[in-house]
């Protein structure tokens, strides 16, 4: 009697401990992930003059116990695609180009806990509306902070490169 009830009790906490790592991989709600809704007018360059690369960065400083993951999702709203950089404490660390709504693939900021810059500038690409400059963009900057940061979003190929120092 008690192999069986010693093997139930394991079983019971395999499944419970399956369920917890499944409910910590899909769950977004965590305290550890915001976003933050951005949009950018870029300035003209003179009369009539807009250039590709917007001058002005969406910026959020954010504040993290643990390591950092960005990811960059462009507004649905835009008519053509852009190249969106995303830079950490000033230092870029991807670009990637994106159609209007779609989801960047998240970033490891590789930083130490404290206090960072988050920042997301655009480049217009030719196409759609744009003829030849952009002249504003849009969308939401997603951050995960502390023990979510070590998570890998569903449907990304992200995976964490830095230091769990």
């Amino acid at each position: 009697m008690s192999t069986v009830k010693n093997a139930l009790s394991l079983t019971a906490a395999v499944a419970a401990a399956a369920g917890i790592a499944l409910g910590a991989v899909d769950s977004p709600a965590s305290a550890s992930v915001t976003s933050y809704p951005v949009h950018v007018q870029c300035p003209p360059l003179g009369p009539n003059v807009v250039a590709q690369e917007c001058l002005i960065r969406a910026t959020r400083r954010v504040l993290t116990n643990g390591p950092l993951l960005v990811q960059f999702i462009a507004s649905r709203e835009h008519c053509s695609r852009i190249v969106a950089e995303t830079f950490v404490d000033g230092k870029s660390r991807a670009k990637q180009r994106l159609l209007p709504g779609e989801q960047g693939v998240p970033v490891p900021a590789g930083v130490n806990p404290g206090a960072h810059l988050v920042q997301v500038q655009a480049t217009g690409i030719r196409g759609g509306c744009n003829t030849g400059g952009l002249a504003a963009w849009g969308g939401t900057i997603k951050v995960w902070t502390d023990s979510d940061a070590w998570i890998v979003p569903r449907g990304t190929t992200a995976e964490w490169r830095g230091d769990r120092g």
